[in-house]
């Protein structure tokens, strides 16, 4: 039974598309790594920065075997997709401040392309055995994740010093991304770019 399993992990890939995005764009990376932990007196794990990204889709697990069926799904959708603009414009603390999961950055999808995108790529891939998502798309850029053993006594607050950079980011490609979860965090490979 073992060695089915084990065979199993070698058969499939954790997979997501992304957009990798700069820091640097909206933050100083360094700063906030190091203050923000003492302002909200618990630990935080934060994503690296060479690994900051806006999710277009999570596919999850898959079989080996269907990723080059996936892939010709994929660069015939964004050959058809205009550009895409977002404006990133604040952070959020997810779902709430009343007990924080996630501090995200969000924008606005500035003409609904990046909406458009997401809808293909929620809709095409069902074929393949990929769950659709049910929520709209929300452009977003995971920071951190708050590591809370229970609710906060006091609802909590995004600190004055906390200093955002507005910026409108042209997104025109997109990365089908391999995941894999290790103890020291998540290592990600790039199977395949898609330009348009």
């Amino acid at each position: 039974m073992q060695q089915q399993n084990l065979s199993r992990v070698y058969q499939v890939s954790r997979l997501f598309l992304a957009s990798f995005v700069d820091a640097e764009n909206f933050y100083d990376y360094e700063d906030v790594q190091k203050k923000l932990p003492e302002f909200f007196n618990c630990r935080l794990k934060f994503v690296e920065k060479e690994n900051l990204h806006l999710t277009w889709k999570f596919i999850g697990e898959t079989e080996n075997s269907a990723i080059s069926e996936i892939i010709d799904f994929i660069e015939k959708t964004v050959s058809e997709t205009p550009e895409i603009t977002v404006n990133f414009d604040k952070f959020q603390v997810w779902p709430d401040l009343s007990y924080p999961k996630q501090l995200v950055i969000t924008g606005d999808d500035m003409e609904n392309t990046g909406s458009g995108l997401y809808e293909a790529l929620n809709t095409g891939l069902k074929p393949f055995g990929i769950k659709k998502d049910k929520r709209k798309f929300n452009p977003h850029i995971t920071v951190a994740r708050f590591r809370l053993k229970q609710k906060p006594k006091e609802k909590m607050d995004i600190p004055d010093w906390l200093d955002f950079r507005s910026k409108k980011i042209v997104f025109n490609r997109l990365g089908l991304i391999k995941s894999r979860l290790t103890p020291n965090g998540s290592i990600y490979e790039t199977i395949k770019n898609f330009h348009w």
